[in-house]
């Protein structure tokens, strides 16, 4: 298998799944008495892909959700929206590969450095996860 398809397959994998709550929030409607939508989306981001001879080789492409943890915490987060998309992009600007595809390793480490900026801005106690709802991966 190329590497491209096996960082393909890892990615929907370990990114690409959609989360249970997604299943359960459309099967109900979305709308039960006395529960709230916690959950934020956020648009589409993409993220440089940088090989070792500092050349870009793809990009990686996701859409995420925000988990908070109420929903005074849930309007937090939205305001803060334009925040988080930007220190997103602007720290994870280019993410170093080894070799000419991402690997398993380098996937994990990317949400755990989304995961970590998401809580920095909105702070930690505001967030409950984050969920990649879809992503893929786009040689060049």
């Amino acid at each position: 298998m190329s590497p491209i398809r096996t960082a393909l397959l890892l990615t929907a994998l370990l990114l690409g799944q959609a989360p249970p709550w997604a299943e359960s929030a459309a099967a109900a409607g979305g709308s039960e008495e006395g529960s709230e939508n916690l959950f934020v989306p956020v648009d589409r981001m993409r993220l440089i892909l940088v090989g070792p001879d500092e050349r870009i080789v793809g990009s990686l492409q996701f859409d995420m959700m925000i988990e908070a943890k109420n929903v005074v915490a849930r309007e937090k987060i939205t305001l803060l929206m334009p925040r988080i998309r930007d220190a997103i992009l602007t720290r994870l600007a280019a993410q170093p590969v080894t070799g000419r595809a991402l690997n398993a390793e380098q996937i994990s480490e990317a949400k755990r450095r989304i995961v970590t900026l998401v809580e920095q801005t909105v702070g930690k106690a505001t967030v409950s996860g984050v969920q990649m709802v879809k992503s893929y991966i786009q040689p060049v």
